[in-house]
């Protein structure tokens, strides 16, 4: 099953459960999601490159991407206030993450290879929800620090 869509009145991009598709091309001109960015499902798929416009996501999920090795093309994400989910994938760290991504609800689950939350923007004050399971090598959580409550 192969599904791309686009809600474009509530600004979701959701692009998930495809076997073949290997890369998202070359850089689009998107800048701003107004909703949710999904790449769910994706067992090819080892590049975010192509989203190096992107500034703005209100919430982003990353899961079931086990060929995805770095978040560069996330890089230039600078405004995140929802939920940052990343799970299933064989990150070592969060490098490649922009310096903007603080959200509300963190969900870092299932990661066999993190070792470190590097990359992930220092995390200060309020966070409404942090859920960090089944990273079974993850041996730096340091950025957590500065969260004044969960």
């Amino acid at each position: 099953m192969k599904a791309i869509t686009c809600d474009c009145n509530s600004g979701r991009l959701e692009i998930g459960f495809n076997d073949s598709l290997a890369t998202l091309g070359n850089t689009w001109a998107l800048e701003s999601i107004d909703g949710l960015l999904s790449l769910d499902d994706l067992p090819a798929l080892s590049s975010l490159a192509a989203l190096s416009q992107l500034t703005t996501a209100s919430s982003v999920l990353l899961s079931r991407l086990p060929l995805l090795t770095s978040l560069h093309g996330l890089h230039s994400v600078a405004e995140t206030n929802g939920t940052l989910h990343i799970s299933h994938t064989t990150l070592t760290d969060l490098t490649g993450l922009g310096a903007g991504i603080g959200s509300k609800e963190l969900y870092i689950a299932d990661n066999p290879l993190l070792v470190s939350l590097v990359g992930l923007a220092p995390i200060i004050g309020e966070e409404k929800y942090i859920h960090l399971v089944r990273n079974p090598i993850l041996a730096d959580i340091s950025v957590l620090s500065g969260a004044t409550s969960a």
